[in-house]
């Protein structure tokens, strides 16, 4: 039934910017440990998030010229950046500190200055991804249920944002970060689109 119908209780109800979670294993806010690597009891929902981009893709192209006409063939899918926008809830002793917590996401990186003429450790892949653990953008309805889920593979940070200060100001103060991940899997109706539902993989 479309959404024009004067049965409103019949009436389907669009997406809303505003109905939407995020799942980011590296902000739970439980203990070092869990907190960092995905583990403990909670699901994982960053409260203090204000805003994120959906995934996207774009698909090269390369052409073939024949005589006075051009033809074009799809070559890779390459998947966009994400960015997530959070509110700083500064509470470390609840390990509930944005800057705190992206900082230990950094340190578990694999990022570390010289102490030591051994010090040599650098940032990996592996144990970046470890570090923010599976990232997952739920859209919900008015109920609360998830309708469309986007999971975020492999991501790591890319560019990171502690926010601006200023004395003439009173708003809050935000982090912005772009993610960076090998692919997007989406889920739809129970069908999920380039890969597997989150649900039959190990979420850490």
């Amino acid at each position: 039934m479309a959404f024009w119908s004067d049965d409103i209780a019949g009436a389907s109800d669009p997406k809303r910017k505003y109905r939407f979670t995020v799942e980011f294993p590296g902000l739970t806010g439980l203990t070092e440990d869990t907190a960092v690597e995905g583990g403990g009891a909670t699901t994982g929902i960053v409260w203090y998030a204000k805003s994120v981009t959906k995934p996207s893709f774009s698909l090269t192209e390369t052409d073939h010229t024949f005589l006075d006409k051009k033809f074009y063939y799809p070559g890779r899918l390459e998947w966009a950046t994400v960015t997530l926008t959070l509110v700083d809830p500064a509470d470390p002793t609840q390990k509930a500190d944005a800057v705190q917590q992206m900082n230990k996401i950094v340190k578990k990186s694999g990022y570390q200055m010289f102490k030591s003429p051994e010090t040599l450790g650098t940032i990996s892949k592996g144990k970046a991804s470890q570090a923010m653990g599976t990232i997952v953008i739920n859209q919900i309805n008015s109920e609360g249920t998830t309708i469309e889920q986007w999971v975020l593979r492999n991501p790591f940070v890319k560019d990171l944002k502690f926010g601006d200060l200023d004395y003439t100001g009173d708003e809050l103060i935000e982090l912005s970060m772009e993610i960076r991940y090998d692919w997007a899997e989406c889920t739809v109706g129970g069908e999920t689109y380039f890969g597997r539902a989150i649900q039959d993989t190990d979420q850490g």
